[in-house]
């Protein structure tokens, strides 16, 4: 198993624990993405949670830094899950990734994620080497 923790910011922290986020479940010890047997997993404790075979990962690029935005948000279709503005990796997924937002039922097209080391979420996640060092290709795992 693959942890990779969701970054967080040196401001996000207090601002999210001043929100009364920290109690909802969407600090550190809450949010993380997974690569495990064959799955990629996303959780930002209550607010998102979403899981889809590493088939259905039709690319895994670095994504633009986000300024303002923290938490879980939606717009047009694409959804962003971060702790901080920065290390945003974005993932296109067909057929959808299947995903709760606040305990509702969705199917996810694109995400992106904020990590610590999005270099190696995106090897992990990628289709072909060069990107898969030290992780099987993607054609290997079929």
């Amino acid at each position: 198993m693959t942890d990779f923790d969701v970054r967080y910011g040196t401001r996000a922290g207090p601002f999210l624990g001043l929100l009364g986020l920290g109690l909802l479940g969407l600090g550190r010890r809450f949010s993380r993405a997974t690569v495990e047997d064959g799955v990629l997993r996303v959780r930002m404790g209550s607010a998102f949670h979403g899981a889809a075979p590493l088939a259905r990962v039709r690319h895994a690029l670095p994504g633009p830094d986000v300024p303002v935005a923290r938490g879980v948000h939606v717009w047009r279709g694409r959804w962003l899950v971060n702790g901080a503005g920065s290390g945003i990796v974005e993932i296109g997924l067909e057929p959808p990734m299947l995903a709760r937002a606040a305990g509702v039922p969705l199917r996810v097209r694109s995400l992106s994620v904020s990590v610590d080391d999005p270099g190696v979420l995106i090897s992990a996640l990628s289709l072909d080497p060069p990107f898969c060092v030290g992780v099987a290709s993607r054609r290997a795992r079929q």
